[in-house]
């Protein structure tokens, strides 16, 4: 699901977030909303979208540095449920420690504490991690498309989004299906997605 996850995330950090796309978007904005995009440069936006902010209680609020906090916290708290080291009445309390503790804030209900994603009450468990791998393979992705398409970021100015879309499909169709995401990242990267970096 890593991989899955890194598709999504590669459009919205790696292209969406980029100082390139800024560019192409301003004259959209400007167009329409010309009151309030006429004095704007492509810097600012930019800017203005990459804001970090004060940690959110939100997970789907809180921004790059904070988000993989936040999925830290729902992984160590399914390790120990799995385990059968905590019960699930004492989940809610340890939330609440945990966002103290990580992210300095203190949900004031459960609504925005440990009820805040469906998640768990699916019976979904062990999925928050992909978000954080699928933001990990999107920065090796995005950079090796960075190496191959050397024009890429000028295109993705201009708005021509094609080069990477033909790119990502030649790259998925060079894995088999039954290719671990490890070796799919692999492949598209030709560098090691559990490589230790020292």
């Amino acid at each position: 699901m890593g991989v899955h996850e890194s598709q999504s995330l590669l459009r919205e950090q790696m292209v969406a977030l980029s100082q390139p796309f800024a560019h192409y978007l301003l004259p959209k904005l400007q167009e329409h909303f010309p009151d309030l995009a006429q004095k704007l440069s492509p810097e600012p936006l930019y800017s203005a979208v990459n804001v970090i902010r004060e940690p959110s209680m939100i997970r789907v609020e809180a921004d790059e540095v904070s988000y993989p906090l936040h999925i830290i916290l729902r992984y160590e708290l399914e390790q120990q449920l799995l385990a059968g080291d905590i019960s699930i009445e004492e989940v809610p309390r340890l939330w609440n420690e945990k966002m103290t503790e990580y992210l300095g804030c203190t949900p004031k209900d459960d609504a925005q504490g440990v009820l805040q994603d469906v998640h768990w009450s699916a019976g979904i468990m062990g999925y928050f991690p992909t978000y954080t791998l699928g933001a990990m393979y999107a920065c090796q992705i995005y950079q090796k498309a960075c190496e191959d398409i050397p024009s890429l970021e000028k295109e993705i100015a201009a708005g021509n989004f094609k080069p990477l879309r033909d790119w990502l499909k030649v790259m998925r169709t060079s894995s088999s299906p039954e290719d671990k995401m490890t070796t799919y990242v692999d492949q598209v990267t030709s560098e090691s997605a559990t490589r230790s970096r020292t």
